[in-house]
């Protein structure tokens, strides 16, 4: 924004209508990255909040701004004082997709995970050694290996046996609180039955079920591998980290 632009008030106004004012002044407003450019011409442009009215920031962070004679169809953003640059990037990152476990076994996994747990296969795959896209991937040398993408519920879990570099066995009973991934939880509902079938079925488990308080049941147990697993029953649905999955 040029030195000279003097301050304007602004009302903000969001997919439910104008929600408050904005005070923009020349040092508020953060310069968009192409220097031809300046507020009030560029969609996209981050704004330095300095005076704002009735402005509920956890209910609002995106909305076109307007005055008494025109109306900006750009989107643009409101950052709070003191934001740095860094954290005024905003998150592309959704969600987690999946899990990875390599092992020396897949079928083995595939009958725990597919045939007693439950899971689904998305898909088959794998490559050979000399696959260059593969060993930049993973950052090994003529890797090659076989896949499977498992799926239950909201969750997927990715299965990989390689066979070269020839891998390093890991330890079937690493302790829980050795630094890695510690354990899988799996959301279950009928933790009783559900343990009582598992274990049945020759998975072992630390402990029978317990209760953790705030309506919440666990165990864990171990895949064919000794990855632990754990079982998770929430009793309470209104609970803050009952699973919700998509309807």
């Amino acid at each position: 924004m040029p030195d000279q632009v003097k301050q304007q008030r602004f009302s903000l106004i969001t997919d439910k209508g104008a929600c408050g004012e904005l005070l923009i002044s020349p040092e508020s407003a953060i310069r968009h990255t192409q220097p031809d450019r300046s507020f009030g011409t560029t969609d996209a442009v981050d704004i330095m909040a300095v005076n704002i009215k009735t402005l509920d920031f956890s209910q609002h962070s995106e909305f076109s701004l307007g005055t008494a004679d025109r109306v900006n169809s750009g989107r643009f953003r409101l950052i709070p004082p003191g934001t740095s640059r860094a954290q005024r990037s905003k998150p592309m990152i959704r969600g987690i997709h999946h899990t990875a476990i390599s092992t020396g076994n897949l079928n083995r996994m595939l009958t725990f995970y597919r045939d007693l747990l439950g899971f689904s296969v998305l898909f088959e795959s794998g490559w050979p050694a000399g696959t260059e896209r593969a060993d930049r991937i993973t950052g090994l040398a003529e890797s090659s290996a076989r896949v499977v993408m498992l799926h239950t519920g909201n969750a997927n879990i990715e299965l990989f046996e390689y066979a070269s570099p020839a891998p390093r066995p890991g330890d079937p009973h690493r302790p829980v609180c050795d630094h890695g991934i510690t354990h899988i939880c799996l959301d279950v509902k009928d933790l009783d039955a559900e343990y009582e079938r598992l274990k049945a079925a020759g998975m072992t488990f630390h402990c029978p079920p317990q209760d953790l308080g705030m309506d919440v049941r666990t165990t864990y147990g171990r895949d064919p591998d000794g990855n632990v697993i754990e079982l998770q029953e929430v009793l309470n649905p209104a609970s803050p980290i009952a699973l919700r999955l998509p309807q």
